[in-house]
């Protein structure tokens, strides 16, 4: 349902994995419901939105480029290849890695450590493996006699990485039961799952869709056992913002009422300043959250925040709060901002009050 997050995680009974596992049927079935399109945040601070949810990511199937690569003679049933180059440094879960290994059962994994394991289970879980990307964990096979047509492409040449899944078929499938579907991992952290096509008689209700950390002890569980997945859906996984925190992450305000939140900014490497002042035309180093939208609806902090550093990586100037366009206006030096500023607050139906001393922020949000 719209405006409404998922948990990050969900406890199952012990009888819900009390059955028998045998290669080629169709469980465990039954799972939580999967009727939101956004969840978390988790312990880390990733959280989920999918393309179902009004103001979410948009799919946008990527084709392969004439520079991605075809591993799928690498892979086979219940296996994994790699380690495979991403490009750039990625950072999950606080670690950076630079490379991926792919898992034929619908997983890729930043360690090798049980990739080919066909055995899905909640997420997140200490059972390996871990420190993975499920795109469509089940048991999957793509020398599948029947649909002899699977691709796997991964292509690092546009400076980021993206993985495309194409004919996919589960195991045992019949002629036609296929997937195509693709992971895409951004230098900003951003990850992108999305499918083009699932056929009708592709088992979609025993699969397992997330994220998971290094050790299994965090995660965001998308959808276990349950009905999800369809055709021309994305998912995206969007990474804590680092350089701000706050002292309070949730809660819950009735009309009129309000709270003060200390949010403590980190102005970081002052190269990627750089590097994103000339993005946006500006004259000095700006640091900015643009996800707005996604930060009036679920109270999460993609704050709508903007502030600039001078060249030594100081904040030169008090924060600035809007929405994306008059961010955008802020950026480029466009508009009258007080004006801007007035405006947006009074449209949005909050009050946004900011104040900055050396690097610490007081927002004040009044719910009305």
């Amino acid at each position: 349902s719209a405006g409404k997050l998922a948990p990050a995680r969900r406890d199952y009974a012990d009888e819900f994995f009390n059955y028998v596992d045998v290669k080629g049927w169709d469980v465990p079935t039954g799972g939580f419901p999967a009727d939101k399109n956004g969840g978390g945040p988790d312990a880390y601070g990733y959280y989920w939105l999918d393309s179902d949810e009004p103001g979410g990511p948009t799919f946008s199937w990527e084709v392969p480029s004439g520079g991605a690569i075809d591993i799928v003679d690498s892979l086979s049933d219940d296996n994994y290849s790699g380690p495979y180059a991403l490009g750039f440094d990625f950072d999950y879960y606080g670690v950076d890695y630079d490379q991926i290994y792919i898992g034929s059962n619908g997983i890729i994994g930043f360690s090798s450590t049980d990739m080919a394991s066909r055995f899905k289970t909640s997420i997140p879980s200490s059972s390996t493996p871990n420190n993975m990307l499920a795109w469509l964990w089940d048991d999957l096979n793509p020398d599948d006699a029947d649909n002899p047509g699977a691709h796997v492409y991964i292509d690092s040449s546009g400076g980021r990485c993206v993985v495309s899944f194409i004919d996919y078929p589960e195991y045992s499938a019949l002629p036609g039961e296929v997937v195509t579907a693709q992971v895409i991992l951004e230098p900003s952290g951003l990850i992108r799952y999305q499918y083009l096509t699932i056929a009708s008689g592709f088992d979609i209700l025993s699969c397992a869709v997330g994220i998971e950390n290094v050790d299994g002890s965090d995660g965001l569980e998308v959808a276990f056992a349950t009905s999800y997945l369809h055709d021309a859906l994305a998912v995206e996984f969007y990474p804590p913002a680092t350089w701000i925190s706050a002292d309070l992450s949730s809660g819950e305000l009735a009309s009129g009422e309000s709270d003060t939140i200390t949010i403590s900014f980190n102005a970081g490497d002052l190269e990627d300043a750089v590097e994103m002042a000339t993005e946006v035309h500006a004259r000095f180093p700006i640091i900015t959250q643009k996800d707005w939208e996604i930060s009036k609806k679920y109270q999460v902090f993609a704050t709508p925040y903007a502030f600039v550093v001078d060249e030594t990586g100081t904040i030169a100037s008090k924060g600035i709060a809007g929405t994306p366009q008059y961010l955008r206006n802020v950026l480029t030096g466009a508009g009258n901002r007080k004006k801007a500023h007035h405006e947006d607050a009074s449209e949005n139906g909050s009050t946004v009050e900011s104040k900055s001393e050396n690097s610490r922020s007081s927002m004040e949000m009044t719910h009305v």
